[in-house]
Order: structure tokens, then C-alpha cells, then sequence
């Protein structure tokens, strides 16, 4: 498998890829996909890295491979914290998830029969649970949650059939909870994500023949699987070790 660049873009507000509909009378607002900072966190301000795109490898997904997205939402509530205080908990808004609707860009490698039968199995579109809060006057927070789930990169994996096929899917969030008593809910935030089989994965070979000292590639930060090219390499076993660990004598 050959290496690959990684499809992915850290942006700028500005510049994310992403894109948020008219919020009309709704006070959330989706701003950017946040990207993870080392350790798998994520700033909650607006002036930080963003994901203009999003990528996932399902060649080694296994039972746990799924691409989390982690949504900015603005809470664009005015309030006179100076005068009245006692309103800013009032006009906090108290997020329970996103709505998640996803389409697929062609019918080119899932067909529109599988696509039928994959929304009929609930797996593109559901609700995605989260729980947080974002304070008015501009507060924003980032909420990580998997927006592609395992069931539905499995079955795209089959319709691939190891084949180098990518499919493209349009992922479709609105914020939701309550805001001063009512329900609350963003307007959609469209952000695009590439499915595909070894783009992501370099493969070294056997790790007898990877030098120990080799440093590898690892991928996306809170997965090797999204976002990032990792270096793999096989066990004596035969069975991918990801990130590589070199096991070369004399190295």
C-alpha cells in the first residue's frame, strides 16, 4: 500500500471547508470541525485549528473504527452581564447532542439500493449524545462525538470490497438542547468526509525488517485511523501493528 498525504487541512476559522446554513432565529451556531491538540483535547476558542475536511481509513477499522468529529458551537445569546448578571446562567445554553443526517456524494461504489438500506438500519441518521454547556455573548465550546459510526464504515468496507475505491459522504450536524427554558436547535453545519481503504496506511512490511529506532507516523491524534497517515508493519503473526514498532535486531 503506498503512502499517501494526508487529505486532511488545518485551517483557520475563516478557511474551514465546512459549511454553516443561515442560523435564522436560532441563537447556536456550528462554527468549524475543532481539530485535537496533543492528547486528544480540544480548545473550545474560536481562533484555533481547524478541520476543513475530514478522511478515515477503513483498512484496519476493525470493530472500533468510527470518525469523530468535534463540532465549535457559538451561543450567540446577548446578554448585559454587567446590569444583569443573574441572566447569564439563564441564557447558558445546555447542549444534549447533534442530529446527524448523512448523504452520500455519488452512487458510484454504494449503490442507492444499499444507501436505502443503510438509512432503513438507522445508521445515517440518528442522534449523537453529548452533554456541555456554552455561556451567551460569543461563548463557544467543542463537543467530540462520533459522527460516522463503526456498523456504517463496516459496510462501506464490503461495497469497497479491498478494492481502492473512495466514497464520499456530506455529514449534515445541528446542535441541540435547551437555551433559557426552550428548546434550542443550531442550524446545519455541513462538513464532508472521505472514506477509503489504505490512503491512510503506509505498510512497511514485517517489523523484523523496521530498524527499532524508527519513529513512525501515528495517524490521527485520537485515532490512527482519521485524519493523518499512520506506518504500519506486520507481527511475526502476520497481524498489522499500528503505529509500526520496529523489531530489527542490531538496530
Amino acid at each position: 500500500m503506498a503512502s499517501l498525504r494526508s487529505a486532511f487541512v488545518l485551517a483557520t476559522l475563516a478557511a474551514a471547508a465546512g459549511c454553516a446554513a443561515d442560523s435564522g432565529d436560532s441563537p447556536l451556531l456550528i462554527l468549524a470541525n475543532a481539530a485535537p491538540a496533543d492528547g486528544c483535547t480540544f480548545s473550545a476558542s474560536a481562533s484555533g485549528s481547524f478541520f476543513a475536511t475530514g478522511i478515515v481509513d477503513v483498512l484496519y477499522a476493525g470493530t472500533s473504527g468510527t470518525y469523530v468529529a468535534a463540532p465549535l458551537v457559538e451561543n450567540t445569546t446577548i446578554v448585559d452581564e454587567t446590569n444583569h448578571p443573574e441572566l447569564v446562567s439563564h441564557r447558558t445554553a445546555n447542549l444534549r447532542g447533534l442530529h446527524v443526517s448523512i448523504t452520500f456524494t455519488d452512487d458510484a461504489v454504494v449503490s442507492a439500493a444499499e444507501q436505502a438500506s443503510m438509512k432503513a438500519d438507522g445508521l445515517l441518521q440518528f442522534d449523537a449524545r453529548f452533554a456541555g454547556t456554552v455561556a451567551p455573548n460569543g461563548g463557544t465550546g467543542a463537543f467530540p462525538v462520533e459522527v460516522v459510526s463503526n456498523a456504517l464504515l463496516q459496510r462501506i468496507s464490503t461495497a469497497i470490497n479491498g478494492g481502492t475505491g473512495r466514497v464520499g459522504l456530506m455529514v449534515d450536524m445541528r446542535a441541540f438542547g435547551d437555551l433559557g427554558g426552550d428548546n434550542a436547535e443550531s442550524a446545519s453545519f455541513q462538513y464532508p468526509v472521505e472514506v477509503c481503504t489504505g490512503c491512510l496506511t503506509n505498510d512497511l512490511g514485517p517489523c523484523s525488517s523496521v530498524p527499532k529506532s524508527f519513529t513512525p507516523r501515528t495517524g490521527g491524534i485520537c485515532d490512527f485511523r482519521q485524519d493523518g497517515v499512520v506506518d504500519c508493519c506486520s507481527s511475526l503473526t502476520g497481524a498489522p501493528v499500528c503505529p509500526a514498532i520496529g523489531t530489527q535486531s542490531g538496530t
